[in-house]
This record gives structure tokens, C-alpha cells and sequence, in this order.
């Protein structure tokens, strides 16, 4: 959960980034910006999706776990 919850935020706050890179994009020869679109785009599609699988394995609960017998440990 939290770690879902933490990329939530860090695309957040990279979404954020990227538009104050716009915003600046009309400076050619400063490629500060041009890195932060770059890495927000990274972020975006190669990181955020991990959202979906750790969704998912949220969702399915703590069954197997609180169900593991005490005499096991």
C-alpha cells in the first residue's frame, strides 16, 4: 500500500516537474529541462505501472498469511 501510494505521489510531484519544463521549453540551450520532460516521461511509463500489480496484490487480501498456523514458526 504504501508503496503504491509512493509512486502515486513521486508521479505527482514529476507531473509537476514536466510542466514547469514546459513552461521553460523555449530555452534551447539549456538542457535542464529537456532532462526533467525526459525523466517525467521515463517515470510516467516505465515506473508508474507498477501500480497496477501491486494493486492487485492488495487486493487479494491477508488470508495467507494470517491464516499460516503458529506451529510453522
Amino acid at each position: 500500500y504504501l508503496r503504491m501510494f509512493g509512486l502515486v505521489t513521486l508521479a505527482f510531484m514529476w507531473a509537476e516537474m514536466a510542466l514547469l519544463a514546459i513552461e521553460h521549453d523555449d530555452i534551447d540551450t539549456d538542457s535542464f529541462y529537456q532532462g526533467k520532460q525526459a525523466t517525467a516521461t521515463f517515470f510516467m511509463a516505465k515506473l508508474l505501472p507498477q501500480i497496477h500489480t501491486l494493486s492487485l496484490t492488495i487486493m487479494t487480501g491477508s488470508d495467507s498469511l494470517m491464516n499460516y498456523p503458529d506451529d510453522a514458526f
